[in-house]
């Protein structure tokens, strides 16, 4: 299948994404998000999700970050809880990753961004990481965002900025991403960190 893109819709502002990808055959046409008019033509689905779902992460395509806990449904918002058992850092915090951290992903419907938590087995703070993506769509047995490259991390102090805007800039300018798309994202993240 030649996909043209994924269409996003914001219902806040009624503003219409396309999100342009080459070919795939992983993707549908077009991938409705959020609230809008093509859910209640019955395009899109949205029903209470199992007790895990998996976590897909798009770019060019899409990525399963893994299974997450549902430990909290009440919509519009979702928060989903990760345990991770390997070593390393998290991205832009320069903090290290332990066996049996966890992350608590913070989801709310129609917005442009989700949040990821990050905490010691002992449940102490490490740092949170916003991710900047288009509204996340929640299904019963996943969840589905497009990442927009840039991204804002916070500290444990309370401290935030903008990483990633260099990756934003080239997805812009290889027409990965609309520079209508790619100018949300950048507002986004600069709201956030003001």
């Amino acid at each position: 299948m030649n996909v043209v893109g994924i269409l996003a819709y914001n219902a806040r502002t009624t503003d219409l994404f396309e999100i342009p990808f080459g070919a795939s055959s992983h993707l549908p046409v077009f991938l409705c998000v959020g609230e809008n008019p093509a859910r209640k033509r019955g395009i899109c689905r949205f029903s209470p999700p199992n007790k895990y779902l998996k976590i897909e992460h798009v770019k060019e395509h899409p990525v399963v970050l893994g299974d997450a806990e549902v430990v909290e449904f009440t919509p519009p918002t979702l928060s989903l809880k990760r345990t991770f058992y390997g070593k390393g850092y998290y991205d832009g915090l320069d903090v290290e990753k332990e066996p049996k951290d966890y992350a608590i992903t913070e989801i709310e419907e129609g917005r442009w961004y989700l949040v990821h938590r990050y905490y010691s087995k002992d449940g102490t703070l490490k740092g949170s990481y916003y991710n900047i993506c288009t509204p996340v769509e929640i299904y019963r047995d996943k969840i589905r965002y497009c990442d927009l490259e840039i991204d804002v991390v916070e500290d444990i102090d309370g401290n935030r900025k903008v990483i990633e805007e260099g990756k934003l800039k080239d997805a812009v300018e290889e027409e990965r991403i609309t520079k209508k798309l790619g100018d949300k994202a950048l507002e986004v993240a600069e709201k956030l960190v003001n």
